[in-house]
């Protein structure tokens, strides 16, 4: 079973054996200080995880490195988070230059290693996604990948991507922690019944929903509906508040779904109690989640069936909500 539901058209894989250089005939630039938080929050991408990641501009050698910290160079900038070690995912990730990130359009793979000591495994498709630059959403890539895991599962593994961006090469990182040292509920286990705030008990939030107008999602508190023989769908975000921006277009592809599914019940909860974004509401801290959006479908039984971080579209709300049913 995979841990979160792999996107539309990304599970191709491509044998790089043919055109890849060896890890010794690169060059390794460390551009991580291309991009500063201001940048990251700049051009729409998840701050959090960008943080945490930072990137690695790889050149095949004969070519001239840059500078480190070059503003001509490409950065990867991951997307997603709360990333599961040793199983098969969906990861998104953008690619910057100049505090701007670059695609769609450009053909891009991208594979997975424990180290960027060896690249040894073939390539991914990655399918572009414009984003919507009304609602300051940038291009980013979605692909399908299998996330090693190392022996110790007591330890979180740090994931090297290498990024094959139109014939240029990136390395960026992500986390990635064991199904068993997750914080959060992972697919294939109990769902946590969390109170969250309604229209009849706000539990202290003010306002109880930032999307304008409200979403109409906080009719039950989501501990009064799961595992109720209906599947669910719990959705974390704060679209006012939030530093990505993916939390209103992601807030809006589940109501665009809502009428499909008459037999699934949908539960909004914010991430702070109020405006100033200082306090986090109980529920967040309760399902451990690093990060906003991020949404939950639940099936009739309690059981958490899918997972889904960071951004994504109408298809894959929907895709995730079937495999609750």
């Amino acid at each position: 079973m995979t841990s979160t539901i792999p996107p539309s058209n990304a599970s191709n894989q491509v044998d790089s054996s043919a055109e890849e250089a060896s890890v010794s005939d690169i060059t390794v630039v460390d551009s991580r200080k291309s991009f500063g938080r201001r940048e990251f929050l700049g051009i729409g991408l998840l701050a959090g995880a960008a943080a945490v990641g930072g990137g690695l501009v790889v050149r095949a050698s004969g070519g001239t490195a840059a500078t480190p910290g070059a503003a001509s160079e490409l950065v990867g900038i991951p997307a997603t988070f709360d990333h599961l070690a040793g199983l098969r995912q969906r990861v998104a990730f953008g690619i910057g230059r100049n505090n701007d990130v670059l695609g769609p359009n450009v053909e891009v793979r991208v594979r997975a290693s424990a180290s960027t000591v060896s690249f040894d495994g073939p390539y991914v498709r990655a399918v572009g996604v414009a984003g919507d630059d009304r609602l300051g959403v940038r291009p980013y890539y979605v692909a399908e990948l299998e996330l090693p895991a190392s022996s110790d599962l007591e330890v979180p593994d740090t994931v090297a991507l290498d990024i094959d961006f139109g014939g240029d090469r990136v390395v960026t990182y992500i986390d990635a922690v064991s199904t068993q040292r997750a914080s959060f509920p992972v697919p294939g286990t109990a769902m946590r019944p969390v109170v969250t705030p309604t229209a009849t008990d706000t539990l202290g939030a003010d306002p109880i929903c930032t999307r304008t107008p409200t979403c109409g999602l906080h009719g039950s508190s989501f501990s009064d509906v799961v595992g109720k023989d209906r599947p669910t769908i719990l959705y974390l975000g704060t679209p006012a508040l939030c530093q990505s921006r993916f939390c209103g277009p992601t807030l809006d592809s589940i109501l665009t779904v809502v009428p499909e599914f008459p037999q699934v019940d949908f539960v909004h909860c914010e991430v702070f109690t109020d405006l100033t974004g200082t306090t986090y509401i109980p529920a967040v801290g309760v399902l451990g989640v690093r990060g906003e959006p991020v949404m939950f479908t639940v099936d009739a039984d309690g059981n958490v069936r899918s997972f889904l971080s960071g951004p994504w579209g109408v298809d894959d709300t929907r895709a995730a909500i079937r495999t609750a049913l």
